[in-house]
């Protein structure tokens, strides 16, 4: 397991006894986001909303691991098809403000967070995975060459899809390939640099 990785666990915190990897993962992606959820806590039917979202998160996960994808196509098939679920549950027990961009932090942290229990689970696939956009991974690359081309604020208010896949192979074709392992390298040097400030 990289330093990257492992410095990650432990800032997380991640649990040394047995436990539910997918239930763990999809509960602290959701934390990630659940501040820009405005008013989602004067919902009566958040709970099941959330949960809905976290078999939906489950299922997707699984065909990840399993063979399901064959191509960065599917996967980017696959990921615009869960964004639209998620924020269809979200409608259906009257929340209306559930955007694409809070839903792919979802998505993608929940990936990120299945992925350091055991960096062999989602086998050749892993160049497929996109990174959590948010104002982290922003603050890290905004000198990059064509960043201001396909930056978009704020992430959490996203609501076209496009502009999202596109900053996903922006990141990609800037990167070695796999952009979850560069993205890694990015959180590790821009944690170290805020300490350092």
């Amino acid at each position: 397991m990289s330093s990257e990785t492992n410095e990650f666990k432990k800032l997380v915190g991640y649990p040394t006894d047995n436990v539910n990897q997918y239930k763990f993962s999809t509960d602290h992606a959701y934390k990630d986001l659940q501040r820009t959820l405005r008013g989602i806590g004067k919902n009566p039917k958040s709970k099941e909303a959330k949960a809905d979202c976290e078999k939906a998160l489950t299922a997707f996960a699984k065909k990840c691991e399993n063979g399901f994808i064959k191509s960065q196509e599917d996967f980017d098939k696959e990921h615009r098809s869960l964004c639209d679920q998620l924020i269809s549950i979200y409608e259906k027990n009257n929340f209306h403000d559930f955007t694409y961009g809070q839903a792919q932090k979802w998505i993608n942290m929940s990936m990120k967070y299945l992925y350091c229990f055991d960096e062999k689970r989602f086998g050749g696939i892993l160049p497929f995975i996109h990174i959590a956009i948010d104002n982290y991974i922003f603050d890290a690359i905004n000198t990059w060459k064509g960043y201001d081309e396909v930056k978009f604020y704020p992430w959490s208010k996203l609501k076209d899809y496009s502009k999202y896949l596109n900053f996903q192979k922006w990141f990609k074709e800037q990167s070695d390939g796999v952009p979850l392992i560069e993205e890694f390298k990015l959180w590790r040097a821009q944690r170290s640099k805020e300490i350092k400030e």
